[in-house]
């Protein structure tokens, strides 16, 4: 029999050095799995604070408590840590302003096809009064501040995370939105408001990921949802026990 050839015992050097943990062995893998692991810990502790803030911190201070605060700051921090850990890029996560002109009118093109076909749905109740519900400009300015944070953690954390763990882009956009839209049980105006925006958002951020304009679309439909349909639609835009609370 002849022997084998330098080449051949080589190329079997190098696939018992892979196996014993040099790249492609076995502790690529067991990596890998770790971090799958840990990024499905950050998700769960992130679902667990803010669902911790919706049914028991709100109701029970009355949303008017330094509380609700520690408890968004929290998820805000779990979401920025994993990110960071992640070692995702500011361009990554949507944190620029070079295709905001093109990613503004996608978005809010986008934002204003799915609320016209909202109110659309609830066209008889369009003539019923509506309670003053649009903002002071002070308030524009926090409505668009906060809906920029609701897009961070949707798209540049949840949606990028579940990606990576699930490795399919269409389940990943569904798992998304769905977690975003469990938020805001038992108002079921909200739920499917929010699973059917947040679709829609992760969608357009595979190709133009952009938080500037993610934020913007997503104040603007919530001043045409909660500004044109009355509270009796909207659940006056409260989740959680204050869905059930008297306006």
């Amino acid at each position: 029999m002849d022997a084998p050839s330098k080449r051949t015992i080589d190329r079997q050097v190098t696939q018992q050095k892979g196996s014993l943990g040099e790249p492609g062995g076995t502790n690529r893998t067991i990596a890998g799995v770790f971090n799958r692991i840990l990024e499905s810990a950050d998700i769960i502790l992130f679902v667990a604070l803010l669902t911790l803030y919706v049914w028991v911190v709100l109701p029970v201070t009355a949303a008017k408590s330094p509380w609700k605060e520690v408890f968004i700051l929290a998820a805000l921090g779990v979401a920025t840590a994993s990110t960071w850990r992640s070692g995702a890029t500011a361009r990554e996560c949507g944190i620029r302003l070079d295709n905001f002109p093109r990613s503004a009118a996608l978005y809010g093109t986008s934002a204003l096809a799915y609320s016209a076909v909202t109110l659309f749905w609830f066209r008889e109740r369009l003539g019923r009064p509506v309670e003053p519900w649009w903002p002071s400009p002070r308030g524009v300015a926090w409505l668009l501040l906060w809906g920029l944070l609701q897009q961070y953690c949707l798209l540049s954390f949840l949606f990028r995370r579940l990606r990576k763990i699930l490795r399919k882009d269409l389940l990943a956009s569904l798992t998304a939105a769905g977690i975003f839209a469990f938020f805001h049980l038992p108002n079921p105006f909200l739920t499917l408001y929010t699973l059917g925006g947040g679709i829609i958002a992760t969608l357009l951020f595979l190709r133009w990921p952009s938080l500037p304009a993610a934020g913007l679309a997503h104040m603007v439909s919530s001043l045409l949802a909660g500004g044109l349909l009355p509270g009796d639609v909207t659940g006056w835009m409260r989740v959680g026990p204050l869905y059930g609370w008297s306006p």
